[in-house]
């Protein structure tokens, strides 16, 4: 059994999509009402951050295009510059 949590969110990358929306939803249904309404928001903040900074500076946008390849290659473990 895997019990470090970097080795298992490893392991769970290899999974199929489909196993991984499973263990995506059945962790999320471990965390309390409290603990959720927290994480929205502190997502709502962060949300509101980056609007923030969006709307400072309008030419800091970059297209989705780019953007979604700068995920994909962060999730490979690539360096972004």
């Amino acid at each position: 059994m895997i019990c470090d949590p970097d080795s298992l969110l490893r392991a769970a990358k290899e999974l199929p999509v489909s196993d991984r929306v499973r263990l995506v939803r059945e962790l999320t249904d471990t965390l309390s009402d409290e603990e959720l309404l927290r994480l929205d928001a502190d997502f709502e903040a962060e949300l509101e951050r980056r609007w923030q900074a969006f709307e400072a500076n309008p030419g800091s946008a970059i297209p989705a295009d780019e953007f979604i390849r700068s995920l994909r290659e962060r999730a490979r473990g690539g360096r972004e510059s």
